[in-house]
């Protein structure tokens, strides 16, 4: 779990009700704790090319820190990602 709000880290994996792919890059924001016995959350802030961001909330374990030789890309978003 990253110990510093607005720390970049990358997701593990597809969540497809956010529209997030595996490789995305956010900036984690605060831990949030699962109402009833689940899984620890983390709120991430994703922004976009256009300087638009969102908040959004995937499991903890979905999320690790980046290493050196990751390569940052790109890619194109649903196109209601951020309406």
């Amino acid at each position: 779990m990253p110990s510093k709000r607005y720390k970049q880290v990358i997701l593990n994996r597809y969540i497809p009700e956010e529209g997030l792919r595996a490789g995305d890059v956010g900036y984690y924001v605060e831990t949030l704790e699962h109402p009833s016995e689940g899984e620890t959350g983390a709120i991430l802030e994703i922004f976009n090319f256009g300087g638009e961001s969102r908040l959004v909330s995937v499991p903890l374990s979905a999320i690790e820190a980046p290493i050196p030789d990751l390569v940052v890309t790109a890619r194109k978003a649903d196109s209601q990602w951020f309406k």
